[in-house]
């Protein structure tokens, strides 16, 4: 990993913008071909913010861009106000903003710079994606990509992904690897954003083929996210190869599930919970409907919640499964999809408090009420070279956006995001509450894969709640 070419970096974004526009400046950088550089930071640091309103104007204003061009997961939900901010920043006159391939292509053509925003299947996959693919190839036009969540879709080859990602797959063709290979050779301009970079990214294993990966930034160090993320409060292991392992299990359920509504009756700020299960059949995790009942009937013993109130949804791909459920009301709300899901888990009025996941979970799940986490999947990918950590710490991530209670626009609007305006309002009580609203509780098996990823999210991702009280005092 490169060092950070800046002097004494004061915030988390510089370990963003100082790296990247010391890189692209270089004189030296159009002959950095055939190469995708990735940007690493962890969740809420602002990766796709710095993509969207800082190195788009940039490279449109000072690199002469004809198009850039912003892949994302299908789960991803966009912020639009980030990129019309960059649009709005812009000094070029006339950018057009287009959703697919196709409608961009046009604009090219007639001469017109444009700023896409397309999935990674419509980019690599459907046939508007595949013609602009062919006519950047043969074109002259300056053009820059920037892949999100790029550990996911940029292993090279099928022959790499086991030992890349530590699961098989049934199919995989590498189409946006091969993609981005192909085009990597006209431009310089390739970039990757990820929480968690891949073996492959890091150097650990070649890639398969003639682009190569380079993660050009560091990580900032926890301390200087402290103000714009939320804190560790506990970790509780059970151990899968217990005698008692399933009774071990269901009694840290029980306690997580009366400390998450515990947390919501001390602050009046909601918290959720999410739940990731196993397939059906699956011999490292549990069925979806029987941790359901099991959770409803947590819920219903402890006298957490009223017997007709949705506390619970399921969000897996089948939408057969998929809805919210009360104690009394056992079958699923039939209105209820994976987006209504997650405005009722932000919705601080709503019932809803915990989400099981199958499938799910990993990323789109940019719910900022998320403080618990009850991992029921015994799973513990590891090979010669160590445990997988890259999967845990991705679900560990959706937990660690801001959790003030207040909703993000407004909160933006007035504190800029960032803690240390809005702690220097609060009382004493006020800033207890943050503290416990604030905060993240895991429950999560003790196998490799998951203690060595603890340790490796709370070393470099989070700071703790101790932490967070001293830093809290010091301002």
């Amino acid at each position: 990993m490169n060092a950070i070419s800046m002097q004494s970096p004061l915030t988390a974004a510089d370990y963003l913008t100082g790296p990247f526009y010391s890189m692209v400046d270089n004189p030296n950088f159009s002959a950095r071909t055939q190469e995708a550089k990735m940007l690493v930071g962890v969740t809420g640091q602002g990766k796709t913010y710095f993509a969207a309103a800082d190195a788009t104007p940039y490279l449109f204003d000072k690199h002469d861009m004809d198009l850039v061009i912003y892949t994302y997961p299908q789960t991803e939900i966009l912020d639009m106000g980030e990129w019309f901010k960059g649009l709005t920043a812009t000094k070029t006159p006339g950018i057009q903003l287009a959703f697919n391939a196709g409608q961009a292509m046009d604009y090219l053509k007639a001469g017109i710079k444009v700023l896409l925003l397309t999935t990674h299947s419509g980019f690599v996959i459907q046939r508007g994606g595949i013609e602009l693919i062919e006519y950047l190839k043969k074109s002259s036009e300056n053009f820059s990509i920037w892949v999100d969540e790029a550990h996911t879709w940029m292993i090279s080859d099928v022959r790499n992904y086991k030992r890349g990602m530590g699961h098989n797959v049934s199919h995989y063709e590498a189409k946006l690897f091969t993609a981005l290979q192909e085009l990597s050779v006209k431009t310089p301009y390739i970039f990757g954003l990820t929480a968690t970079p891949n073996r492959e990214a890091r150097g650990v294993i070649e890639p398969i083929g003639n682009m190569k990966l380079s993660v050009i930034n560091d990580f900032p160090p926890k301390e200087l996210l402290i103000s714009s993320t939320s804190w560790l409060s506990s970790t509780s292991f059970y151990d899968p190869k217990s005698p008692n392992a399933e009774w071990e299990m269901w009694d840290l359920v029980e306690n997580a599930v009366i400390k998450l509504y515990d947390d919501y009756f001390k602050t009046g700020i909601k918290k959720t919970m999410m739940v990731p299960v196993g397939n059906e059949g699956c011999s490292s995790g549990l069925d979806s409907d029987f941790v359901k009942r099991q959770l409803l009937r947590i819920i219903d013993n402890n006298a957490l919640a009223a017997r007709n109130e949705r506390t619970i949804a399921v969000m897996t791909s089948n939408k057969q499964e998929t809805g919210t459920f009360s104690y009394n009301r056992p079958k699923a709300a039939t209105d209820d999809d994976e987006n209504s899901i997650k405005d009722k888990l932000i919705d601080q009025e709503d019932a809803l408090r915990i989400v099981i996941v199958k499938q799910k979970g990993r990323m789109g799940m940019n719910v900022p009420t998320l403080g618990s986490l009850v991992y029921l999947k015994s799973n513990d990918n590891k090979d010669d070279l160590g445990p997988f950590t890259e999967s845990p710490i991705q679900i560990m991530g959706r937990l660690v956006r801001l959790n003030t209670g207040i909703d993000k626009g407004e909160f933006t609007e007035k504190y800029g995001y960032n803690l240390t305006k809005y702690v220097k309002s609060l009382t004493r009580k006020e800033k207890n509450n943050l503290v416990i609203a604030n905060s993240i509780d895991m429950v999560v098996p003790k196998t490799d894969m998951w203690v060595d990823s603890s340790d490796e999210f709370a070393k470099t991702y989070v700071s703790s709640v101790q932490q967070a009280k001293a830093w809290m005092r010091s301002i």
